[in-house]
């Protein structure tokens, strides 16, 4: 399974080591979603990062600057729906129905909100159980399919059973902002033994 971290939408200080702390400890890609940001202070940070990361960080939003740091991924979703024509890396996706899933054609996509999320209150899963035990039985879900929303350590190996390619954190990730908080959260992922390790 994959390990995704999507960044807050926000900056927040000493994050490139904050980043490079997800991906040292076996998160597969980081996603540097900063939606109301300029697109200098996008750059900044992934130039901040370090090339030695560049091919695991996706851009959300900002195409130009996945283009020119040459980021390994670049995410679609209802602002920025399609990639540039130049375009050759990763692509992925943002999905909120089984319907927009099974017809994205990306390299992988988020399904979302699949558990009531961390960090949004009052922002409830979209699927029952059942809904989504029903979808993996008829091949809605695969190794595509990111799940996103509520998504805790506890809740893997079930998300496994329902085939799903890997997850994708936000609040989990972030409830403390230090390198040992944030790599003992990744760890308690990579504990699960269920994720390819990066």
């Amino acid at each position: 399974m994959k390990l995704i971290v999507i960044t807050l939408p926000t900056f927040v200080s000493n994050e490139a080591s904050l980043i490079r702390t997800v991906l040292e400890h076996g998160a597969t890609y980081v996603h540097i979603r900063k939606p109301n940001a300029k697109s200098s202070d996008v750059c900044r940070l992934i130039e901040q990062v370090g090339n030695d990361f560049r091919s695991r960080l996706c851009v959300h939003n900002h195409h130009d600057v996945a283009v020119k740091m040459q980021t390994g991924g670049l995410h679609l979703n209802s602002i920025a729906p399609t990639p540039p024509d130049n375009w050759g890396g990763r692509l992925s996706q943002s999905c909120h129905s089984l319907k927009e899933a099974q017809q994205c054609t990306c390299d992988y996509h988020f399904l979302s909100p699949i558990f009531n999320s961390v960090s949004k209150k009052g922002y409830a899963s979209a699927f029952s159980q059942a809904d989504i035990e029903k979808a993996a039985l008829e091949g809605i879900i695969t190794p595509q399919t990111i799940a996103l929303g509520g998504i805790t350590p506890d809740k893997v190996q079930w998300l496994n059973n329902q085939h799903f390619g890997g997850v994708a954190i936000l609040g989990y990730a972030w409830q403390e902002l230090s390198t040992r908080a944030i790599g003992n959260a990744i760890d308690n992922f990579m504990k699960t033994s269920l994720f390819d390790y990066e």
